[in-house]
């Protein structure tokens, strides 16, 4: 199966650019986002004593958050250097938006779904079974996680989105790279 081409073949037009600016976040997507995080966390705070020290252990999300961020964006990075052998690129949007991305070539559909997904599929399984065990276990450290856990959803949005929107096209030859500028992600078929 070929995963990405370095050169986009003969006969391919752009049918959609995405920016960060497309997905905006509005009240409802943030309710979903974060629902599941506030839902443990009420049912935490209901039925396990918290104390305040203990509230305190949120502060752990301070190293936790840019932690995350990096492991986010290297789980994409290795599912494109598996994939692709080809190196990735992570930085930083003008938005403050991280990005992982392989520059100056394209990808094909199932590549790029695999890629958007692989983040958002481990990190969830991860933090909510850690988090269900950590309630579970009447265990203050469900506080921190669901915190992470928020954030990570918040996280997977431009994920998310993306997703969606491959999902829309379903096509195996569907090819999607970065415009000339590196500011958008271009689906070409």
């Amino acid at each position: 199966m070929k995963t990405y081409e370095r050169v986009l073949p003969e006969g391919y037009d752009k049918v959609k650019i995405i920016n960060s600016q497309d997905r905006r976040d509005n009240i409802i997507e943030m309710i979903c986002i974060f629902s599941p995080s506030l839902l443990i966390l009420i049912f935490g705070i209901l039925f396990i004593k918290v104390t305040i020290v203990q509230w305190l252990t949120l502060l752990l999300l301070i190293p936790l958050i840019p932690a995350y961020i990096i492991l986010h964006e290297l789980v994409h990075g290795i599912i494109y250097l598996t994939l692709t052998g080809q190196k990735f690129k992570i930085g930083r949007d003008g938005n403050g938006d991280f990005y992982c991305i392989l520059p100056r070539i394209y990808v094909y559909y199932k590549t790029q779904l695999l890629c958007a997904a692989a983040p958002l599929t481990f990190f969830t399984i991860t933090l909510l079974s850690g988090t269900v065990i950590a309630v579970i276990n009447g265990s203050c450290v469900f506080i921190v996680l669901s915190g992470l856990m928020a954030f990570h959803f918040f996280a997977c949005r431009s994920d998310m989105y993306l997703i969606k929107e491959l999902l829309k096209i379903r096509d195996s030859q569907l090819l999607i790279g970065e415009d000339e500028d590196g500011n958008n992600i271009v689906f070409k078929l």
